[in-house]
């Protein structure tokens, strides 16, 4: 486990082909282990119009609450 170790902290260069038997043993892409813990730029670009979308739909639902009581309003 030293091997590993050393690896985590940059202290032991590493061949393409260790790093892709890594990679096999946690069952992962070679370039998901680069990626390991971290979201790439799609990810987080993905993250934003979801909370985008979410904030524009709160603001529709109360938009049409109001028409909804100025309806009610102005048929009393």
């Amino acid at each position: 486990m030293n091997g590993y170790a050393n690896i985590e902290r940059g202290e032991t260069d590493v061949q393409v082909s260790r790093l892709e038997q890594i990679a096999e043993t946690f069952g992962m892409g070679l370039l998901e282990l680069f990626n390991f813990g971290e979201k790439n730029e799609f990810e987080h670009e993905l993250e934003k119009a979801r909370l985008l979308l979410q904030q524009q739909q709160k603001e529709n639902n109360y938009l049409k609450e109001i028409i909804a009581n100025l309806m009610k309003n102005e048929s009393e």
